[in-house]
């Protein structure tokens, strides 16, 4: 599998229309190569270059990797399934993502999908759903740095919402967030450390 751009020299940007009906169809159908991708978006066959071409920029871009195979009728083609902030990218900002599907077609991939599974058990689709969406405002923190690094702040971003809720619930719902990513409770506690010596 290659990633052409490293995370380092990776930059974010908004993906156009395209571009994201594109990584949207990929994120729920992994490992498909572009003719797949264009019929699975209904784009007009003789627009094949503009799907070649958002395809190609999705990879360049750092959301999708790319795969070498072998068709069924022996040719050398590349298949496609979405790095980390390709994943996230399209649970974000898809608001008709079916996230299940998301999640489950690329957790054996894309180590968080499990544990967003997990969350999904345990929150139900309406919390989980509010969560991802708050996962757009640190879409470019996770581009550059990688989710582990995001976490920490997703997680203050979630603590917000959970004040809307009962005790009970929110309790709940941070104890299952803390067993899922256990890294950052131990970063909260730093953070919050820091915060101390500061003030």
């Amino acid at each position: 599998m290659s990633e052409k751009i490293s995370r380092n020299e990776n930059i974010f940007k908004e993906l156009g229309s395209l571009q994201e009906k594109a990584l949207f169809f990929i994120a729920e159908n992994p490992k498909n190569h572009k003719q797949n991708i264009q019929k699975g978006i209904n784009y007009p066959p003789e627009q094949y270059g503009s799907i070649s071409k958002a395809v190609d920029t999705l990879e360049d871009s750092g959301f999708i990797k790319s795969e070498k195979t072998i068709s069924q009728k022996n040719v050398s083609i590349n298949i496609f399934e979405c790095t980390d902030s390709g994943i996230l990218y399209a649970l974000a900002k898809n608001n008709q993502c079916n996230i299940l599907k998301v999640l489950d077609s690329n957790k054996e991939q894309v180590e968080f999908c499990k544990s967003f599974r997990a969350l999904y058990d345990e929150w139900g689709l309406d919390h989980l759903a509010l969560f991802l969406r708050d996962i757009g405002e640190f879409l470019p923190m996770v581009h550059s740095k990688g989710i582990d690094y995001a976490l920490p702040f997703l997680m203050m971003k979630f603590s917000q919402q959970q004040q809307r809720l009962d005790p009970k619930t929110r309790k709940k719902n941070v104890k299952a967030a803390m067993k899922q990513f256990p890294k950052t409770k131990q970063m909260l506690k730093e953070m919050q450390a820091n915060i101390k010596d500061l003030l």
